[in-house]
């Protein structure tokens, strides 16, 4: 696992805030049957909380199939490290090799910006495709000996799909509430070199955000942790200062997912 600086310092101050999931295993160690599925961001077919809570990388996430597809969704605060460096599913296919799609691709994108009055509520509120998630238009390939291109359209030929809205939580340090990105990705299992799911026990994946190469200012910049200003709270410069520092650290997770059969 890489990561580029600040590890010790991220330690420190966010020890005690990521308490989200904490009871939720680092990887996922179950096998879903999940049917029905649409790749739009909704996560409605999946049980909630979803099945792992990853440290390293702050994601939430689950795995599941069917006889055809394997099934990713995933939940982070990570929204703004997601859309401005990438994130990245990745399985090992039965020949040992990566096959991996990259979300977005290609990014000419800002960061989402929000009319909270209009869309907070007392309640979770999803709204989607504002400003910056309506605007990506491709998925990153690498190891598919069927698509040569390295970039395809989100609506392709190829069944891969992919669907992201966004989350606006309530939270108690937030004051506006947090903003999380959630993704779904449905990739067939042909891709993996896999024809008969009873012919295989498991994949081994990785998840993987990539991080910013910091300058000179930058690490200088976040070098010190931010204090309590202008009205924030040193819990929510914390929270801020810790996101920021994130945004340098190319971070991942690494399981294996045993595939489940259909259930009788």
């Amino acid at each position: 696992m890489k990561r580029y600086i600040f590890t010790l310092l991220v330690f420190i101050l966010v020890n005690g805030l990521v308490s989200n999931a904490q009871k939720l295993p680092q990887t996922q160690q179950n096998s879903i049957w999940l049917e029905n599925f649409e790749a739009d961001g909704k996560l409605d077919e999946w049980q909630q909380p979803l099945q792992a809570y990853n440290d390293d990388t702050y994601i939430a996430y689950s795995l599941a199939n069917d006889d055809q597809y394997l099934y990713l969704a995933v939940k982070s605060n990570r929204w703004s490290k997601i859309l401005q460096t990438s994130m990245v599913f990745e399985v090992i296919d039965l020949d040992g090799k990566p096959v991996s799609v990259t979300f977005p691709k290609k990014i000419e994108v800002s960061p989402p910006r929000f009319d909270l009055e209009k869309i907070m509520t007392k309640n979770t509120e999803i709204k989607s495709n504002v400003d910056g998630i309506q605007n990506i238009q491709e998925v990153g390939i690498m190891g598919i000996d069927e698509i040569k291109e390295e970039a395809i359209p989100l609506l392709n030929e190829y069944g891969i799909e992919v669907g992201v809205m966004e989350l606006l939580e309530e939270s108690d340090v937030y004051p506006s509430g947090e903003l999380y990105y959630l993704i779904e990705m449905a990739i067939p299992l042909l891709y993996f070199k896999i024809k008969d799911i009873n012919q295989v026990e498991q994949l081994d994946y990785r998840i993987i955000l990539n991080g910013k190469v910091p300058t000179d200012i930058q690490r200088a910049t976040l070098s010190q942790p931010r204090k309590a200003s202008g009205g924030i709270s040193q819990k929510l410069a914390n929270a801020i200062y810790e996101k920021e520092v994130d945004m340098f650290t190319k971070t991942d997770l690494n399981g294996t997912y045993r595939l489940a059969t259909k259930p009788d």
